[in-house]
């Protein structure tokens, strides 16, 4: 299938694989290694690993189904999972500052985060030439984001941001 073709196609996938990432941990019985990618509370900063990683399983399914048309892919889906996040954020807070939190909006939100970001990896992987060091660089910022993710999981600083509002609770519960 054609890498296009799988881009405009992520623009549900992607939404979808964050819904069940939604429901990972709980679904996996607190399995410790689906902890790492997916939110154990309902902290802004557990729920910022839907976006990030739902976009970057998605590149997954990109890399196994498009028959060798990898070029920047990783630095596409690399920048599209941060850049994904970063508006998930930016609009969770915004629709907040004006209306109540909602799971409705939540999605929403989530739904427009990701629309954005498809049409960013798509514009990247439409980049003819190959972008060799930034290939690189997605691959170290890759690794660096999925160690602080499991990191401050297991061990999160004390602040609200990674404080379970409902629970007062802070990374894998007790």
């Amino acid at each position: 299938m054609k890498v296009k073709t799988l881009e405009i196609l992520g623009f549900i996938g992607v939404f979808l694989i964050g819904v069940l990432l939604y429901f990972a941990y709980g679904w996996s019985q607190e399995n410790q290694f689906i902890a790492m990618i997916a939110p154990v509370n309902g902290s802004l900063w557990e729920l910022m690993k839907i976006p990030f990683f739902s976009v970057l399983i998605y590149g997954i399914i990109v890399y196994l189904l498009a028959k060798g048309e990898h070029r920047n892919l990783l630095f596409g889906k690399v920048l599209s999972a941060i850049v994904t996040s970063i508006f998930c954020l930016m609009m969770y807070f915004g629709y907040t500052a004006i209306f109540d939190q909602h799971i409705l909006l939540d999605a929403l939100v989530f739904f427009v985060a990701v629309v954005l970001g498809q049409f960013l990896s798509l514009g990247i992987l439409s980049i003819q030439k190959q972008l060799g060091g930034l290939n690189f660089l997605a691959l170290i910022l890759l690794m660096a984001i999925t160690m602080t993710f499991a990191t401050f999981t297991y061990e999160p600083p004390q602040h609200d941001f990674f404080r379970d509002q409902e629970t007062n609770t802070y990374g894998i519960p007790y």
